[in-house]
């Protein structure tokens, strides 16, 4: 019986006590803030290879464009003949 009433005042004292209280808290928020951030990490791999991914289609339609543009024969120098007859250079 004696065992009992000290083991249970030593249990009391550990869930009174305010160290071990900020240890927990301290100990929950720390796991809620690693889920947060795990969490966090997945939309970012995402975003990330989202952007990858539209940088080279962009870079493919700029590539495309250039070499039409060429094929076409269309250049810059080309419109020059029209600003100059406007009035405006352009250089």
């Amino acid at each position: 019986m004696l065992f009992s009433i000290v083991f249970g005042a030593v249990q009391g004292a550990d869930v009174a006590n305010p160290t071990n209280q900020v240890v927990e808290l301290i100990s929950k928020l720390q796991t809620t803030m690693i889920m947060k951030g795990e969490a966090s990490q997945e939309i970012y791999n995402e975003f990330a290879a989202w952007c990858t991914e539209r940088a080279q289609e962009l870079g493919a339609e700029l590539k495309d464009g250039r070499a039409d543009k060429k094929r076409s024969g269309v250049s810059d120098h080309s419109r020059q003949g029209n600003n100059e007859i406007e009035g405006c250079e352009d250089r």
